[in-house]
């Protein structure tokens, strides 16, 4: 995820899952959302914030 952008925040939840915000360009969005779905196989969780 660090290739994408700017890492905020970070954090391991008690249940195994990573919690993070991450600052990108909004070109890599795309991008991003594909690589996601890969590495979880479809359990991630993305959303913008302003």
């Amino acid at each position: 995820m660090k290739a994408f952008g700017t890492i905020k925040r970070e954090e391991w939840r008690s249940d195994g899952s990573w919690f993070g915000i991450i600052e990108m360009p909004a070109g890599s969005y795309a991008s991003f959302l594909n690589k996601l779905g890969e590495v979880t196989k479809g359990s991630g969780e993305a959303k913008i914030i302003k």
